[in-house]
């Protein structure tokens, strides 16, 4: 009579494990995923056959098991975010660069030159300029009239982003 009772809660216990098909070689946000929710059947529905067979250290495991997986999961993943909000960070830094040494020598033309040949470019930079940071900042953004340099932009330094004005 035991072993029918121990027959019927390995039966069981099976029956889950198969409905679950968790298999080597997975995909392991599927495997987790799976796993997780078997863990919660084992627990649950499942309980009374678990303690019927003695098993309670296999879903202690089982569950031990998870959660470091989860935990070097999550640890992978902020190192991966932080790599590339690093990288994000430098690509940022050469770009900034990049486009002021550009506007640098944009102002030098216009200076040896006379800016006549570069006043649509510069109004249109300009205008740029302001839009991104209306749009995309979120700032308040003044005109700056040309030749005062004493017009600070909202954040009280000189709004050096700009094109030079001519």
């Amino acid at each position: 009579l035991k072993l029918d009772g121990t027959a019927a809660n390995a039966k069981f216990l099976l029956d889950i494990f198969k409905d679950y098909g968790i298999k080597r070689g997975m995909q392991l946000d599927r495997l987790t995923g799976l796993f997780a929710n078997l863990i919660g059947d084992l627990e649950g529905k499942a309980a009374a056959a678990i303690q019927a067979l003695g098993l309670q250290d296999l879903v202690k495991n089982i569950k031990q098991s998870q959660e470091e997986l989860r935990q070097l999961s999550k640890e992978r993943l902020d190192e991966a975010n932080a790599d590339g909000i690093a990288r994000l960070k430098k690509a940022r830094a050469k770009a900034d660069k990049a486009y002021h040494d550009f506007t640098d020598m944009v102002e030098a033309l216009a200076l040896l030159g006379g800016d006549a040949a570069y006043t649509d470019f510069i109004d249109r930079a300009n205008t740029e300029i302001k839009h991104y940071k209306q749009e995309v900042l979120g700032q308040k953004v003044t005109d700056k009239k040309p030749g005062n340099e004493d017009n600070p932009d909202q954040n009280g330094g000189d709004d050096d982003d700009d094109v030079p004005q001519g």
